[in-house]
């Protein structure tokens, strides 16, 4: 194989030295070789060759090489046979000696070499010489008596050594065409799997629009054959591109095939690049559909194009699934929040367009968490779906109905103003004065009695983007609820003002809460036996520098609806641990201070890491602090597992405003609670009902049965007071006793 590589090597060098110029330089040597070798050949036995003859020959010759050699073929063998069948006969029809006929063999044999390879050029040049040197000896002997035959010999010698440098040469070259052959077959074998298993569909296709190639992949994309697009796949990727598409198996031409190529984008058949043509809801003829993605590239030296085809059919399917699920409700299947603002959103920019106004209606429904805790999460699902029912049949094609969360339902009126919305709300209420029909566990039914309100807002400037729209309506909504609920309200200008308002308030609290503009004052508690102070509630106070002292029924919602409570939680028990252990390093005692949490601070992960850090840094016992909850944060029973490991970590636990809420008995049982917390509307008519009086004397018992501690709330008389502790209370607190006052002032009075 070294060998093979070594005159693969010269023959590229010599090729490389040949120019074509050169090339018809040595054919004319090699003519004029010939004829010198026919006429001193004949002249040597007494047979003159007239050079007209020789001329004739070289002519003839001459010919032949130009005619083959403008036909592009510059090695062909049928140089070869020619030169040798005329050389041969002009040698035979003259009556020369075996030993002179040896001559002709070298020009023979030169030319096979010069024929074969064009970097034979030396050895060429070297027979030839033999060829006409032998001829002179022959007719001129320079060395008297020595024998004829001998330089026959001679002159066969040159023509042995040429024979064997063509012999090897032919052979080299037979071998290197057989491996180029094979390595060529290999890699055309390799094109065609390539091509046939590529996971994309792959088409060629020329300038006029006619497809060359196509695999089986896309065979299959088109709603063709697998096995016939394999088949014709490897015919005509083996086979030569040409410029008819006739050229092409008559199977090949079949509509998937011109179909597709109509596919393409335009700016492709022209020879442009094209990266993810999109190709949707193409039907095949089959009778199914999928989408495409075509990219395209021309191929570089001819009219032709690749196309790439992927189905992505699948792909935007899950696309189109995710993009459902993350924009519609997964109970209903309503759309969400984010899908509805979008919807509105849309809307409003299309109204200001079109100056047709359009209504958003907000409604929730009344007493839907007692459904959910009484009946179960199931019952209350079931309850769902059959108000998103009812909600759609009251709405026309044009609105959009969404769910934004829990029993929260939003419409979107695209057409009418403050009528329309009024003649929805309308039709919504109608809609539900029916009982709703459910099944129950047992498989029977149950009849529910579903009252809803609804607020309801027509876009202005005050009402501009959709986030706003819904707060608005969201005013109406609470408005409505506040009226009695199962009715509905507009988001009147007075409202408009309240959330200019509210929204000015909200930017004045986190300006606030940055300042350090929020106090923390302190309401004692009063042992109704000692009369003396036996703990203080901490109690949030804030004074605005330009609207003076807020009272906390204003910002204390704002700061649970916008999240804020939590950091003003956190802030507040960190204070009120401090001023404890101050006052305790003061008198000497331990006084506990109550504070209270807020069902965001309820829910926050970590609120026992700031329990903890906040008694760690002020150095105070866990059970002098006293953490305050109401019915409504007790209600949910995922709260039970936060209470307990409250009360792992030492503090008590206080149920705040007992009575005003659910009042479900049963929490005062399972709740791990210390402190019971009556609140001030039993404590206030007890001295002039009797009925007040003994509620409240049933809800002291009854805290003392189950082991707890009972605190009246907003105590102002003497008689109150009086009979309070004639019932047993422990403690009490109220304006009787003192209001809420700053640190220092408890401080001084403690002295």
């Amino acid at each position: 194989m070294r060998w093979l590589r070594r005159c693969q090597g010269t023959s590229t060098l010599m090729s490389a030295v040949a120019p074509r110029s050169t090339w018809w330089l040595l054919t004319v040597y090699a003519l004029i070789s010939n004829a010198v070798c026919l006429i001193t050949v004949g002249n040597a036995h007494e047979r003159p060759v007239p050079l007209r003859l020789a001329a004739a020959v070289a002519l003839v010759l001459a010919a032949v090489g130009w005619l083959i050699e403008s036909r592009g073929y510059h090695s062909h063998w049928a140089v070869v046979a020619i030169e040798a069948v005329t050389v041969l006969l002009v040698a035979v029809s003259l009556p020369v000696p075996d030993r002179a006929k040896s001559v002709m063999f070298p020009v023979v044999a030169r030319r096979g070499v010069c024929a074969n390879s064009r970097t034979a050029v030396a050895v060429a040049v070297g027979a030839s010489f033999a060829a006409f040197f032998t001829a002179i000896i022959v007719h001129h002997p320079v060395v008297p008596g020595l024998q004829p035959s001998f330089f026959g010999i001679v002159g066969s010698l040159p023509g042995l050594v040429v024979t064997a440098a063509t012999m090897r040469m032919l052979v080299e070259g037979l071998a290197a065409r057989a491996i180029a052959e094979q390595t060529s077959a290999s890699t055309s074998a390799t094109l065609r799997a390539v091509v046939e298993t590529s996971p994309v569909g792959l088409l060629m296709v020329d300038s006029a629009g006619a497809v060359r190639l196509c695999n089986g992949r896309a065979e299959r994309i088109f709603g063709g054959s697998a096995d016939r697009a394999s088949d014709r796949a490897s015919d005509r990727a083996s086979d030569r591109v040409t410029d008819r598409a006739t050229d092409l198996p008559e199977d090949a031409r079949d509509p998937p095939y011109e179909a597709c190529v109509g596919l393409l984008p335009p700016t492709a058949l022209c020879g442009k690049t094209v990266i993810d043509h999109e190709v949707v809801d193409w039907r095949r003829r089959d009778g199914t559909s999928v989408d495409l993605t075509i990219s395209t590239a021309p191929v570089p030296g001819s009219d032709h194009i690749v196309a790439v085809v992927c189905d992505v059919t699948e792909r935007r399917r899950l696309q189109d699934q995710l993009r459902r699920q993350a924009l519609h409700d997964g109970l209903t299947g309503l759309a969400n929040r984010t899908l509805f603002l979008e919807k509105t959103a849309a809307a409003l920019a299309g109204s200001v367009a079109n100056a047709q106004p359009i209504a958003v209606l907000l409604l929730d429904l009344d007493a839907f968490k007692t459904v959910n805790d009484t009946l179960g999460h199931a019952t209350g699902d079931a309850l769902l779906v059959e108000v998103a029912e009812r909600l759609a049949a009251c709405l026309g094609p044009t609105d959009v109905l969404a769910r934004l969360g829990g029993d929260e339902f939003a419409v979107l009126l695209k057409v009418g103003g403050e009528t329309e919305a009024a003649l929805v709300a309308q039709r919504v209420l109608a809609a539900f004065d029916r009982p709703v029909r459910l099944a129950a566990a047992d498989d029977a039914s149950m009849e529910l009695r579903v009252r809803v309100s609804l607020g309801a807002v027509v876009a202005s400037d005050l009402t501009s983007d959709a986030s706003a729209l819904l707060r608005a309506a969201d005013m109406a909504m609470y408005a409505a609820k506040r009226a009695g609920g199962h009715q509905w309200a507009v988001f009147e200008p007075a409202m408009q003002l309240r959330l200019r308002e509210r929204v000015a308030l909200e930017d004045a609290l986190r300006n606030a809460m940055q300042v350090g503009d929020l106090r923390v004052y302190y309401q004692p508690c009063v042992d109704l036996i000692s009369q003396e102070l036996s703990a203080t509630e901490a109690l949030l106070r804030w004074t605005d520098p330009g609207r003076g002292a807020v009272p906390p029924c204003q910002f204390i919602p704002i700061a649970e609806e916008t999240g804020m409570i939590t950091q003003i939680g956190r802030w507040t028990l960190r204070e009120a641990c401090h001023q404890a252990s101050a006052w305790w390093l003061l008198t000497g005692r331990l006084l506990p201070v109550a504070v209270n949490l807020s069902v965001r601070q309820l829910t926050d992960p970590e609120l026992i890491d700031d329990i903890e850090a906040a008694l760690h840094a002020a150095k105070l016992p866990a059970d002098c602090l006293v953490l305050e909850l109401t019915e409504s944060e007790l209600a949910d029973e995922t709260a039970l597992p936060i209470l307990r490991d409250l009360k792992r970590v030492g503090v008590r636990l206080a149920l705040d405003d007992f009575g005003t809420g659910y009042s479900a008995l049963a929490y005062l049982r399972r709740f791990p609670l210390d402190i019971l917390k009556i609140d001030r509307a039993f404590v206030t008519p007890i001295t002039k009902d009797p009925s007040a009086a003994a509620l409240t004397s049933s809800i002291i018992d009854m805290a003392h049965t189950l082991g707890l501690e009972t605190v009246a709330e907003g105590v102002e008389t003497e008689a109150q007071a009086d009979l309070l502790r004639e019932m047993r209370c422990q403690r009490a607190q109220g304006f009787l006793f003192a209001e809420p006052q700053p640190a220092h002032v408890i401080t001084a009075s403690l002295r």
